[in-house]
């Protein structure tokens, strides 16, 4: 919700955001009976110094910064708030219930496959072992793409994006070459220090990008960059990339002058390489306004039309409103107008549907489709809260479409893991006819 700048009001958006990092904290003894908990050994023995406020802290858990006693280095330790498990866990179990109930009694507005959706990933994202798994596979992903990126081999000039490690930090705990900086519960990582991506914004800190020379366009642009890389190239992806998760380090060497950072890697999602090259394939489409193509990979992805409502013309407007999207970004004001128009087009559309009755009387905005695939759902929120990010800080003309497609391109011409090879011959062999077809 905090994403939705130009969609809800200011003063809505606003109040989310500090949702993100600003919730209420847990006393300090709480966080060292959690520490000595998952360790067991207490706080004092492993930390020199604890700084007894938190830098964040959110639905889950708070950040602190700390001193390591072993090497002195200082690290971010991440504790989870004691018995938010059990709570989030039983909130799930509600909104299973609900949205069973729901879909009973108003098929329109049928949302279980969401529920499905955070059910699965909700105890993944408590269990900070994954976050630490997630974190370290990302930064290795995204660490090679810069390599690959500074020969001249793939998009892109150098490492313009920060993820922070875990590995090499030493608890002294006399378990050479095993980890132990994560538990269920607590996660010690790298500390970087940060300051908030949105004071990028013009309505934030308009002197910021002036003192800095900072490009915000262009730390934009490898932010998006690294999405890119982590969707297409891995298939492991960070779902949560709103303002409190992606932060920024001025660098005058980087880039734009400046490096995001990223997170809080709790939430991902990973798809296989059915999906992931079903996706690719999607932003190619796009690109190349190829809508029997499109239509055909959505088919193998799991969507499905109801057929009675299929003809040239919805499939021209569905593609149009795929395209807008993942169109390049504009400002909150004309984000808000558009907004306004799609919710006088919902009304209109119900209002025709009251004489006819027909199927686009439903209630819901996707009524043109029979079922569709649970791994667009994290995807599409992965898209709208960057695009969110973006126009938050007045970034306008951010090319969504043009920086995905091309590391759609890219996976599609490398080609899939070797456990997913026939798949991606499928659709190689599909990309060539189309583009022959295009050169002719």
């Amino acid at each position: 919700m905090s994403a939705m700048v130009g969609t809800l009001p200011d003063a809505f958006t606003n109040e989310f955001l500090s949702l993100t990092d600003h919730l209420p904290v847990s006393r300090l003894e709480e966080v060292y009976r959690i520490i000595q908990r998952t360790f067991q050994k207490p706080p004092k023995v492993i930390f020199s110094e604890f700084d007894p406020e938190p830098l964040a802290s959110a639905s889950i858990a708070q950040v602190h910064k700390a001193r390591l006693r072993s090497t002195n280095q200082i690290v971010a330790v991440k504790v989870q708030h004691d018995g938010v498990d059990r709570i989030f866990l039983e909130d799930i179990e509600t909104l299973t219930a609900v949205a069973e109930q729901v879909s009973y009694w108003a098929p329109d507005l049928d949302f279980r496959k969401f529920a499905e959706e955070w059910r699965e990933s909700l105890p993944r994202e408590l269990d900070f072992c994954h976050e630490h798994d997630a974190l370290e596979r990302a930064g290795k992903k995204l660490r090679e793409a810069a390599l690959e990126r500074s020969s001249g081999r793939s998009l892109g000039s150098t490492m313009s994006f920060v993820v922070p490690w875990s590995r090499g930090i030493d608890l002294d705990f006399g378990t050479r070459g095993i980890d132990q900086t994560s538990g269920a519960h607590v996660f010690v990582m790298e500390f970087i220090d940060a300051g908030p991506i949105l004071d990028l914004g013009k309505a934030w800190r308009a002197e910021f990008c002036a003192k800095h020379h900072i490009d915000k366009h262009r730390v934009l642009t490898e932010l998006l960059h690294a999405f890119g890389i982590m969707a297409f190239k891995d298939g492991m992806f960070h779902a949560d990339p709103h303002a409190g998760n992606v932060r920024l380090v001025v660098d005058p060497t980087a880039p734009g002058g400046a490096k995001p950072v990223l997170l809080d890697w709790g939430l991902i999602r990973e798809i296989t390489d059915a999906e992931r090259l079903g996706l690719a394939k999607v932003f190619h489409s796009l690109a190349n306004f190829d809508i029997a193509g499109l239509f055909d990979v959505l088919e193998s992805l799991g969507f499905s039309l109801r057929q009675e409502l299929v003809n040239d013309d919805l499939k021209r407007d569905l593609i149009e409103k795929a395209r807008g999207v993942v169109k390049d970004t504009i400002n909150r004001h004309k984000t808000r107008e558009n907004a306004r128009e799609e919710l006088a087009e919902f009304k209109a559309r119900l209002n025709r549907a009251k004489e006819d009755a027909g199927m686009e009387g439903s209630m819901s905005p996707i009524y043109f489709l029979e079922d569709w695939p649970r791994c667009i759902i994290f995807f599409m929120r992965m898209l709208q809260i960057l695009r969110g990010l973006c126009v938050a800080v007045d970034a306008e003309g951010m090319p969504l479409l043009q920086i995905f497609s091309s590391h759609a391109r890219e996976a599609l011409q490398e080609g899939s893991r070797p456990a997913g090879r026939a798949v991606v011959g499928a659709l190689l062999v599909f990309l060539k006819i189309n583009m022959t077809r295009d050169l002719r």
